[in-house]
């Protein structure tokens, strides 16, 4: 994900935010939701096996964790609900 002063990168076993002016890398935490990444405000939402994860863009500190049924690969934002769907075909819905 890329915003005007960052770019927040997921990968298998971590996450990352780097500084986009300077490519200076500002933090990197573990992360084991390597499927799916969407920004919601100040907050990154990863889809992982059976959870998702939140993570604050500004120090990468978790701070939800939600569970999901399968590998969360779909993640949505609307009207202050999180829809997340995964391989099993199921669709869970956070307010």
């Amino acid at each position: 994900i890329v915003t005007e002063d960052c770019a927040y990168i997921l990968k298998d076993t971590e996450l990352e935010a780097r500084d986009r002016a300077t490519r200076k890398k500002l933090w990197t935490v573990p992360c084991s939701c390597p499927y799916a990444l969407i920004l919601v405000g100040d907050t990154l939402l990863a889809g992982g096996d059976n959870e998702v994860t939140a993570f604050a863009t500004d120090t990468g500190k978790r701070v939800a964790s939600m569970p999901a049924s399968g590998r969360a690969y779909g993640l949505a934002v609307a009207s202050g609900r999180l829809s997340v769907s995964t391989d099993t075909g199921a669709i869970h819905c956070f307010e």
